[in-house]
């Protein structure tokens, strides 16, 4: 095995790290979850799953858009960079490990919806659309049924 591998630890020990984050927001230790994802990219930067879960945390919060957007912004880039340039296929939601690249490209496209971004908050949503016909996040179908600015529900 490799040792840099080893010291990150596996995909499963990863999964259990976001579920920990999780829990520490769900019991009102926002503070602790954001330090425990932190901790889990610096493991491992290129882990999507905690860059979701950061722009999840602070989705809500105005003042942090931009940070909330950036965060979303490399899930979605570093998924990408995984698909492979030209990527035209279909990532299906019921394969679980899809499942944080798809979140990430809805968190990113509603941020740059809340930012006045609209083209690029439409052009996220189609792609999405594209790659996740069945519509689990209810994203580019809120998009259909918008009727300008600030109505994306």
């Amino acid at each position: 095995m490799n040792a840099a591998f080893s010291e990150r630890g596996t995909p499963a020990q990863i999964g259990l790290w976001d579920i920990e984050a999780v829990e520490l927001k769900e019991s009102g230790d926002v503070t602790g979850a954001w330090h425990h994802l932190m901790k889990l990219l610096g493991r491992d930067i290129r882990c999507i799953d905690a860059h979701v879960h950061l722009g999840n945390l602070i989705f809500d919060i105005e003042e942090t858009l931009p940070t909330t957007c950036a965060h979303y912004e490399i899930a979605v880039r570093l998924g990408e960079h995984q698909l492979g340039e030209g990527f035209d296929g279909v990532l299906p939601w019921a394969l679980i490990d899809n499942r944080p690249f798809l979140r990430g490209m809805h968190g990113f496209a509603l941020t740059a919806w809340r930012l006045g971004a609209f083209a690029a908050a439409q052009e996220l949503l189609e792609r999405l659309l594209w790659l996740c016909p069945w519509d689990n996040l209810g994203g580019p179908h809120d998009l259909a049924r918008d009727t300008g600015p600030g109505t994306l529900a």
